[in-house]
């Protein structure tokens, strides 16, 4: 599930979107109206971690770690979707034909705070949205991905995405995202290794919306 929305740009994975079966342990998300990115590029706060991976829920884990049995299951899965990629790319191809109908006006703020794509395409956001999947799926650096929508979002100031751009990267002391080149392409393992990382850095979920509950 969480590769899956890594991929799709699903957000706001608060408490209340997260459901557990209690009769077989499966997790499900629920309530997509943050996709493809939209909680990075439109919220006043934007959300940076790549899917919900807490404290709390690496606590769940021991004596395994995030970086065991579950980046097991985060390699396969994105091997999989990696492998299909062609396929997941040509489906999403509705959505440069019928874009969603809130889109307009994301794209008018976008297009207002100086994105350079509308001057270009005509479906330029939709197609935006696509190639950003498709950076995911041919296993751009997360750092880099979010950097990119991170100044899309035209609630910031210059200063403040600076910041955010500092917190993204990370500390190569500290956080393996930042020993590896943000532009290069990775391997599956490392793209794994980088979400992990992101996903459960105190750093990251520090500037987390509140209502999110990253202590959780």
């Amino acid at each position: 599930m969480s590769i899956s929305h890594y991929v799709l740009g699903i957000g706001d994975r608060h408490l209340s979107n997260v459901m557990f079966d209690t009769s077989s342990g499966t997790i499900v998300g629920i309530d997509f109206g943050h996709s493809l990115g939209s909680a990075t590029v439109t919220l006043p706060v934007p959300e940076f971690v790549p899917f919900r991976l807490t404290g709390q829920m690496t606590g769940f884990l021991h004596p395994h770690s995030a970086n065991g049995l579950i980046r097991v299951a985060m390699v396969t899965a994105m091997s999989a979707l990696h492998d299909q990629r062609n396929i997941i790319l040509r489906i999403m191809d509705v959505f440069v034909h019928e874009p969603l109908a809130e889109w307009e006006s994301m794209a008018k703020r976008q297009h207002t705070s100086g994105d350079t794509d509308a001057q270009i395409e005509p479906n330029w956001y939709p197609m935006q949205k696509i190639r950003t999947v498709q950076q995911k799926l041919d296993k751009a650096h997360p750092s880099m991905i979010m950097t990119e929508e991170a100044k899309r979002n035209p609630n910031f100031h210059s200063h403040t995405l600076a910041h955010m751009v500092n917190a993204i990267e990370g500390d190569a002391a500290v956080n393996v995202r930042a020993t590896l080149g943000s532009n290069t392409t990775l391997t599956i393992e490392q793209q794994v290794d980088c979400l992990i990382d992101i996903a459960t850095d105190p750093n990251i979920l520090g500037h987390t919306w509140e209502g999110w509950e990253p202590w959780m």
